[in-house]
């Protein structure tokens, strides 16, 4: 697994300002575990695809 992580805001699907998960503004870092954050590996929600596991 990758280390890098997706700043808010330079999603493939970009949410408005500030994250709705995390509460976090475009291009910061989001909290750990936060629903909206994409893995840079699959795309889908990084909290769920078990990406991080591998």
């Amino acid at each position: 697994m990758s280390d890098r992580r997706i700043p808010f805001g330079e999603e493939k699907h970009r949410e408005e300002s500030p994250c709705p998960g995390c509460g976090v503004y475009y291009f910061e870092v989001h909290a750990p575990g936060c629903p909206i954050e994409e893995c840079p590996e699959c795309g889908g929600q990084r909290a769920e695809c078990g990406c991080d596991e591998r």
